[in-house]
């Protein structure tokens, strides 16, 4: 990309490097740490700010990018909510099963918070990061404003905003 620099405006680099972004971003979940650097990258890239100077600011301040792992985050609560408004394939069906439909469970407090049945793991190194495993628990995890949103543009918006006052540290997740 850095060769393509000379050639393009910084709107359009913007939106090619947010398109690599996320493109390779749901994949690639175990190697957080070195895909963070492809933000970091890009963020130089678009600003110009040196190697060496912090890079956390412009990513808040000036592109309002969030971090990888909220980026994963940001896609499976979205996912989570097309989940549960019924828009989503139906392999995913059979992940959201509300705790109020559940005879057992159905007296529980989760049951007035909209909140989803998590299947319990015994190793959690690979078996929580399957979808059915960290999707209800994501969505148990967010606010019940953001669960309950109308639009699935308006859960985005704030999805992302309370995702970034989490990223930096404004708000802690659950």
């Amino acid at each position: 990309m850095k060769h393509c620099t000379h050639s393009s405006t910084r709107s359009s680099q913007a939106v090619l490097t947010t398109a690599t972004l996320f493109s390779t971003v749901s994949p690639m979940v175990s190697v957080i740490r070195r895909l963070q650097s492809v933000p970091h990258a890009d963020t130089r890239l678009i600003t110009g700010i040196r190697r060496y100077e912090h890079i956390t600011p412009t990513l808040r301040d000036t592109l309002h990018w969030l971090t990888i792992s909220q980026c994963i985050t940001f896609k499976t609560a979205l996912m989570m909510s097309d989940c549960s408004r019924s828009r989503c394939p139906k392999y995913f069906g059979d992940v959201c099963t509300p705790v109020n439909t559940v005879a057992a469970r159905s007296r529980l407090r989760s049951e007035d918070h909209r909140d989803l049945i998590a299947p319990h793991v015994r190793s959690t190194q690979f078996s929580s990061r399957n979808f059915h495993v960290c999707g209800p628990t994501i969505w148990n995890k967010l606010l019940q404003d953001l669960q309950s949103t109308d639009t699935r543009e308006q859960f985005k918006r704030s999805l992302k905003r309370w995702l970034f006052e989490c990223a930096y540290g404004r708000r802690r997740i659950g």
